[in-house]
């Protein structure tokens, strides 16, 4: 699941979401998630494990970071015998 947080009153976030077609779920208020996390610029990407442990953590877009996140999606949820 992709949560992404607005951490301001700022606009509707899904008159956002409609008019850019994105399909994630935005949580309206969210300044205290983005504390709780660490969150102090846009965009930052955070994975949490089924366990509640970050499993990665990067602020900012770089090359091959969907590659990057997607793969380590992948491994988390990939039955360990």
């Amino acid at each position: 699941m992709v949560l992404a947080p607005q951490a301001d009153n700022q606009g509707s976030a899904a008159a956002y979401a409609a008019e850019h077609g994105f399909t994630f779920t935005f949580l309206p208020n969210a300044g205290e998630v983005c504390r709780a996390f660490g969150v102090s610029s846009l965009p930052t990407f955070i994975i949490v494990g089924v366990d509640g442990t970050i499993l990665y953590r990067q602020s900012g877009w770089s090359p091959g970071v969907e590659e990057k996140m997607s793969a380590i999606i992948d491994e988390e949820l990939t039955p360990k015998s």
